[in-house]
């Protein structure tokens, strides 16, 4: 919980900044002077605005890890902003681009590379959607194609996509980070394939950060099954005291297991 905090913070702080410096400069990022572009600065206006409130709810979960209003506002709101953005981010490549030095297939690169992050979005936020019991199924088709995009990508910024005009890593450092996050994605891609399966119980919890435990409850023929509790963002102790109840009230399964049945271990 520390650490996912301390990116949210990172990640609140960079967009603040970035955001900043897209219309009034900052010579720290290469950026001189401000955005002088009427319809440029009306679109950027547009997202600040949209930033100073999903930003507050940002600070309120910061604040209370268990505030549901905020939760519920990050959700409706973060990809409609980062939607914008990506948007304006195509037209400020077409605005300062030189048509002389910068080819369509850079273009497409620069599509591709910014286009990977809205992807992991998507497919956080589809993935938690169905966790929690929103298995429509356009919720999983557009999960199973956020998937296939990212991937789709990962290769072809990696490998190459000739039909297009994109050539391989050009450098070998490149072409190693690529290689590991596509070797990232590859062990994680089963989980979210698990969850498209209706499996969600066995790899969720773990996988999105949420504080779990498990209690064996019964024993049968085919050995010991149990309750499965997930709870919110930083209730472990919730998820403690649940699972020390249901294990009052059923009794400690080490001990009958080896107590076993009629004198014999099950």
């Amino acid at each position: 919980p520390a650490l996912s905090a301390e990116l949210v913070r990172e990640a609140r702080s960079g967009f603040d900044k970035h955001l900043n410096a897209l219309l009034n400069g900052d010579n720290s990022l290469g950026i001189i002077g401000g955005e002088e572009r009427r319809k440029t600065i009306a679109k950027l206006v547009s997202i600040q605005k949209d930033w100073t409130k999903l930003a507050a709810s940002i600070d309120a979960l910061l604040e209370n890890p268990k505030d549901d209003v905020a939760i519920a506002a990050i959700k409706a709101d973060n990809l409609p902003l980062f939607g914008k953005t990506d948007i304006l981010v195509s037209e400020l490549e077409g605005q300062y681009s030189d048509p002389a030095v910068l080819m369509q297939v850079d273009v497409i690169m620069l599509e591709i590379v910014g286009r990977q992050a809205m992807m992991t979005q998507k497919i956080a936020k589809n993935a938690c959607k169905i966790w929690t019991g929103n298995g429509q199924q356009g919720i999983k088709d557009d999960l199973a194609k956020a998937m296939d995009i990212y991937e789709a990508s990962l290769n072809a910024l990696l490998n190459g996509m000739p039909e297009l005009g994109i050539r391989p890593a050009p450098t070998r450092e490149i072409e190693t980070k690529l290689t590991n996050v596509l070797t990232n994605w590859k062990s994680v891609r089963p989980k979210f394939e698990t969850i498209l399966a209706g499996h969600v119980l066995l790899v969720a919890g773990n996988y999105l950060g949420l504080p779990a435990a498990a209690v064996p409850s019964l024993l049968t023929a085919d050995g010991p099954i149990g309750v499965q509790i997930f709870g919110a963002p930083f209730a472990e102790g919730a998820c403690l005291h649940a699972a020390a109840a249901i294990e009052a009230g059923v009794g400690v399964m080490a001990e009958r297991l080896w107590a076993g049945h009629d004198g014999a271990l099950i």
